[in-house]
């Protein structure tokens, strides 16, 4: 009898050991299947990151085509004013030859100092005060949108020297 109660106790050792391994063994593969539940989401999430990466790729090409845009939008702005202000010059020039008889030294000094860019001109010196061709004439102008102050040095009406200073440059 003996041998028949250490088979049974033998036979249900095993027995509740079957059945742990067999419960352990259902948790790896539960694990195992959760794990390959999340692997088989892996093509879906990288489909959601190439359809992301194209967006922002698309918005980064849009945004830097926009600012490529503005400036040529800037760039034709600015054209346009350089082709009017030289229009202007132009017509400027033509209209103070034919206003002031071309041979008038402030004519002369306008002419000078139109050639160089300068548009307006404000002449300080009373051109009157001259003696002959021959002097120091003061003047405030504007050129690419900043205002210049200086002289020139008149001889027998042809400039021999001057001296432009821009009103920025005094400040540090």
């Amino acid at each position: 009898m003996e041998t028949v109660q250490a088979v049974w106790i033998l036979a249900g050792v095993l027995a509740v050991g079957i059945a742990v391994l067999a419960w352990l063994t259902q948790r790896r593969l539960s694990r195992v299947a959760t794990a390959l539940e999340l692997l088989d989401q892996l093509p879906l999430m990288a489909e959601r990151l190439d359809a992301l990466s194209e967006r922002v790729e698309r918005r980064e090409f849009s945004a830097a085509l926009s600012t490529k845009l503005t400036e040529v939008r800037e760039s034709h702005d600015r054209l346009s004013a350089a082709v009017a202000a030289m229009a202007e010059r132009v017509g400027g020039e033509a209209a103070l030859s034919e206003d002031e008889g071309g041979d008038d030294l402030a004519a002369r000094v306008r002419r000078h100092l139109q050639r160089q860019g300068y548009d307006p001109i404000h002449i300080i010196t009373n051109m009157d005060e001259l003696k002959g061709l021959s002097g120091r004439v003061v003047f405030e102008a504007r050129r690419l949108g900043a205002t210049h102050k200086g002289h020139l040095v008149l001889e027998d009406g042809e400039v021999v020297d001057e001296s432009v200073r821009s009103a920025y440059s005094a400040f540090p």
